[in-house]
C-alpha cells in the first residue's frame, strides 16, 4: 500500500484544489475576500515567491546570530529589516485587513494558506508581525473610534506593530492571579505598572512603535479593584505616546536564552506608570471586560496550529528531497535499484513509514484548517442565522483541538524528519534540526496543550448543551452514509470505527463531567487526541472522495494519504478509548494530595 513513487503535492496545488474543490468557494457568493481563481492563484504564487526566495534564507541566518540584546533595545538579526520592508510593501502583514482599511482584503481562506508560508519559511520572522492583524480586529471591535482611527492605519502601513502581554511571573495561564494594575485618571486613561514575561517580539528595530495590548487589574479613581477574572480589563498601551510621541513608561528590562526561535526575541517587560487606553470601555468590571483578550486569544490559537503545520511542512519538504536523493544499504524485493551500488533511502519501509505519515498529517491538517476557515467566514457572513450560529459553535470547538493537536504532531513531524536524516539531521549544517526546536514552543504558546484539552472538555463540549460536538459527529455520520454505496474500503472502515470510538468516548466525558470532573480532567488530552484523529481522518476521506472527480493522479495522492491515516493513526483511537475507560486508576493509587 505505501508505494515508494509517492510525490509530495506542491502547497499551491494544495490550496487551489481545498478551495476550489473541496470548499468549492466559488459557489458560496456570500463570501467576501475571496477573488476570482485566477487572482488567487496569482496571488499565492507571489507569496510563495516571495517567502521562499526572501524569508526562508534568513531562517538560518537568525538562528545562528539571535537577537542582542544592547543599551536597552532589541537589536535584530542580518537581513531581517530589509526583509520586513519587503514584506510590508508587499503587504502580507495585513492581507485578512479590508481593502477600505488599506489591506488586501482577503478572505480568512486565503490569508490562512499565506500564514502557512510565513512560518514554514521563518517563524521566528513571522512573528514580528504575527499579531498585527488580530490587533487590528480588536481595535476595531473595541477601541474607541478616535483609538481605531489612529492606531489601525499606522499596523496597517507596518510602521507599527503590536505584542500581546498576558504573562507573569506568578501568573501563566492562571488570569485570576494577574497583578498588573491600571489605575484610571481623571482623563480617562489609565497609568499601567507591573511585569510581564516571555513576551514575543516586545522590542525590535524593525518598526516605529510597537502597541502592546495588556492585561491588567484595573482600578477606579478610589483606588478599588475587583478580584478574579471580573476585575481584569485589557488595555493599548504604546511604547512612544499616541498623543505626543514620547517615551510611555515601557521598558524591556532583558531577552531570554532559548531552545530556539532565536530570531525572535522573548522578553521581560516593565511597565511603570506607562499610559494605557481601555478596550471594550464601559465593560469595566464585568466579565465583558476580557472579551478583546478572548477575541485575540482564540487568533492566537489557531495562528499557532497553523505555523506549527507551516514548519512540519517545510519539513517535510528537506526530508523527502533527502530520503530521494541519499543512497544507502539495499532495499528489500522489487524496488530495489540494482544499476546502481545503494538504494535511495525512501525505498527502504521505515523511511517510507515517516515520509507518508508525515504528508499524511500536513495534508489533513491543512484541510481541517482550510475547513475550519471556512466555518469562521460563514459565522461571520452568511445569510442563514441559524448557519451562523452553528458555524460559529463549531469553529469555537475546533479551536482548541487546532492548537493543541497540530502544534503535537508537528512537532513529532520535525523530529521524524531528523530521522530521516540519520545523523545529518542533528547537526546544525543540515538544518533540519532548527525545525524541532523552533516549533517545540508552540505546544506551550496560548496556553499548554493540557490547558486546551481542558478547555476542550469543560468549555467547548458544553456550549449549547453540547450543540458543537453533535453537529459535528452528525455530519461525519452524514459523510459516511453518502459513502456507503461505495463498497468496504480501507478508508470509510477505518473512519467509522475511529468516529463510532469517539462518540463512545463523549458519552464516557459527559458522564464523567457530572460524576467525576477530576477523572475527566485526567483523560482530557487522550479525548482532545481522539477528536483530532478523527478530524483530519474525516478531512483527507472527503479530499479523497472529491479528488476521484478531478483527475487520477491527484485522487492517487489523496487516496495514499487517507489510506495512510486510517492504518496507522485512526487505528489507534481504541486504545485511547481504554484509555479514557481506565482513567479513574490515576486516583486510586493514592491520595493526590501526597504528591506534593
Amino acid at each position: 500500500m505505501l508505494k515508494v513513487n509517492f510525490k509530495p503535492l506542491d502547497r499551491l496545488a494544495d490550496f487551489a484544489f481545498l478551495l476550489g474543490h473541496v470548499l468549492q468557494v466559488e459557489d458560496r457568493p456570500w463570501l467576501p475576500g475571496i477573488q476570482t481563481p485566477d487572482t488567487r492563484a496569482l496571488l499565492l504564487d507571489q507569496a510563495d515567491g516571495f517567502f521562499r526566495k526572501t524569508i526562508a534564507p534568513l531562517r538560518i541566518v537568525g538562528d545562528a546570530e539571535g537577537t542582542r540584546f544592547e543599551d536597552g533595545r532589541v537589536v535584530t538579526p542580518s537581513g531581517f529589516r530589509a526583509a520586513y520592508e519587503q514584506l510590508i510593501e508587499g503587504g502580507w502583514h495585513a492581507s485578512p485587513v479590508p481593502e477600505e482599511e488599506g489591506g488586501i482584503g482577503l478572505s480568512t481562506l486565503i490569508s490562512q494558506c499565506i500564514e502557512e508560508m510565513g512560518a514554514g519559511a521563518n517563524i521566528a520572522f513571522q512573528m514580528f508581525h504575527g499579531f498585527t492583524a488580530s490587533a487590528i480586529h480588536v481595535v476595531r471591535l473595541f477601541g474607541e473610534s478616535w483609538l481605531a482611527n489612529l492606531v489601525n492605519p499606522k499596523l496597517v502601513a507596518g510602521k507599527w506593530s503590536a505584542t500581546m502581554c498576558l504573562t507573569e511571573p506568578e501568573a501563566g495561564s492562571d488570569l485570576t492571579n494577574v497583578r498588573t494594575r491600571a489605575v484610571v485618571q481623571a482623563d480617562g486613561t489609565y497609568r499601567i505598572s507591573g511585569s510581564k514575561i516571555f513576551i514575543s517580539a516586545a522590542d525590535h528595530d524593525l518598526t516605529d512603535n510597537i502597541v502592546h495590548i495588556v492585561l491588567a487589574r484595573a482600578r477606579d479613581l478610589e483606588g478599588q479593584e475587583r478580584p478574579g477574572l471580573a476585575g481584569l480589563n485589557v488595555f493599548a498601551v504604546p511604547k512612544w505616546s499616541f498623543r505626543d510621541g514620547a517615551r510611555n513608561g515601557v521598558e524591556v528590562v532583558a531577552i531570554e536564552h532559548k531552545m530556539g526561535l532565536h530570531g525572535n526575541p522573548t522578553c521581560a517587560v516593565e511597565f511603570e506608570n506607562a499610559v494605557g487606553h481601555l478596550l471594550a470601555p464601559g465593560k469595566h468590571g464585568s466579565a465583558a471586560g476580557m472579551a478583546p483578550l478572548f477575541e485575540m486569544m482564540n487568533h492566537a490559537r489557531l495562528s499557532t496550529g497553523i505555523g506549527a503545520l507551516g514548519v512540519a511542512a517545510a519539513a517535510m519538504e528537506m526530508a523527502h528531497q533527502y530520503a530521494t536523493e541519499r543512497r544507502s544499504g539495499r532495499a528489500m524485493g522489487s524496488a530495489a535499484v540494482r544499476s546502481a551500488p545503494a538504494d535511495p533511502i525512501i525505498l527502504h519501509p521505515d523511511v517510507r513509514r515517516m515520509v507518508m505519515s508525515g504528508w499524511a498529517f500536513v495534508e489533513g491538517g491543512r484541510a481541517m484548517i482550510s475547513w475550519t476557515a471556512l466555518l469562521i467566514e460563514e459565522a461571520r457572513h452568511h445569510p442563514d442565522p441559524d448557519v451562523r450560529q452553528e458555524s460559529a459553535l463549531l469553529a469555537q470547538l475546533l479551536t482548541p483541538i487546532i492548537k493543541a493537536f497540530l502544534t503535537d504532531h508537528a512537532h513529532a513531524v520535525c523530529d521524524d524528519c531528523i530521522q530521516i536524516h540519520g545523523g545529518h539531521g542533528y547537526v546544525r549544517e543540515t538544518g533540519i534540526e532548527q525545525f524541532v526546536r523552533d516549533v517545540r514552543i508552540t505546544r506551550i504558546y496560548e496556553g499548554a496543550n493540557g490547558i486546551q484539552a481542558q478547555d476542550l472538555v469543560m468549555r467547548r463540549m458544553t456550549v449549547g448543551d453540547g450543540m458543537a460536538v453533535r453537529v459535528l459527529l452528525g455530519q461525519i455520520d452524514a459523510f459516511l452514509d453518502a459513502q456507503s454505496n461505495s463498497g468496504p474500503n480501507i478508508i470509510m472502515n477505518g473512519l467509522k470505527q475511529a468516529t463510532m470510538h469517539l462518540e463512545a468516548a463523549v458519552a464516557l466525558a459527559n458522564d464523567y463531567r457530572s460524576a467525576r470532573p477530576d477523572i475527566l480532567l485526567t483523560c482530557s488530552t487522550d479525548l482532545l487526541e481522539l477528536f483530532g484523529l478523527v478530524l483530519v481522518g474525516w478531512r483527507l476521506a472527503v479530499s479523497a472522495t472529491i479528488a476521484r472527480h478531478v483527475g487520477e493522479e491527484l485522487f492517487t495522492h489523496k487516496r495514499l494519504l487517507a489510506e495512510q491515516w486510517a492504518v496507522r493513526h485512526a487505528v489507534l483511537s481504541g486504545s485511547l478509548l481504554e484509555r479514557m475507560k481506565c482513567a479513574n486508576l490515576a486516583f486510586d493509587a493514592g491520595d493526590a494530595s501526597t504528591w506534593r
